[in-house]
């Protein structure tokens, strides 16, 4: 993970009011500040930034948007393959916010009984909206979708449709002849659709959990007195 998305993950968890897991991305994000510092040292971290923004305006370096599953990726289909797309810029970091704040405060309203489906969402916000996304960065899906699946019962109610988006998200995504189609179409930026359906699924539960966590909280409210 890099220090811009173990920033991200440190202005999240403030937002979901995940309290005991701030220390611990608070720590390694400093660890890997400074481990990056004592490596390059200050000016080349300091420089760092320059350098990628420069060889994003190269061409022919490897990076190539196309390749990539997020929504920079999956822009190139509609504003073309140039190395430095800046139009996409303007769509990049405001997406990115918002997928923080959202994914947070939906887990916030849900409670502490979710921690897989607001692990799972804030780990498909930080790859969609991320500036370089490949296949193995998708292994991070893994444990959060497994541990959702395992646990049914304590989900929240749910109806059809959406548990038909979640086996649509999953299963490209397992499927290893679908990164095979992609690659073969030199876009495997479409890869980047699977985690999108997921991502609204795993909202969508959120939200649903919220909205029965609010009621059990003014249910217990009125109950109280009496």
């Amino acid at each position: 993970m890099s220090i811009a998305a173990k920033f991200r993950s440190l202005f999240w968890a403030i937002i979901a009011g995940r309290r005991r897991t701030f220390p611990g991305f608070a720590i390694s994000t400093l660890f890997m500040l400074s481990l990056s510092a004592v490596v390059v040292g200050g000016k080349g971290l300091v420089r760092y930034p320059g350098y990628l923004l420069a060889l994003n305006r190269s061409t022919g370096v490897g990076i190539f948007p196309q390749l990539q599953m997020n929504l920079r990726g999956l822009l190139t289909l509609f504003v073309g393959r140039a190395p430095y797309p800046g139009r996409i810029h303007w769509v990049l970091a405001p997406a990115a916010i918002a997928a923080v704040i959202y994914s947070g405060i939906l887990w916030r309203k849900a409670g502490n009984r979710f921690l897989a489906e607001g692990v799972g969402l804030a780990a498909i916000a930080g790859i969609v909206t991320s500036y370089y996304a490949y296949s193995y960065d998708l292994l991070l899906l893994i444990v959060p979708l497994l541990a959702m699946r395992s646990r049914p019962n304590d989900s929240p109610r749910e109806d059809r449709w959406t548990r038909v988006l979640e086996m649509a998200g999953l299963l490209p995504l397992l499927l290893t002849p679908t990164y095979w189609f992609s690659k073969e179409l030199h876009n495997q930026c479409i890869m980047t659709i699977p985690p999108l359906v997921l991502a609204f699924v795993l909202a969508r539960r959120l939200r649903l959990a919220g909205v029965e966590t609010s009621a059990q909280r003014r249910l217990s409210m009125r109950d109280g007195p009496g």
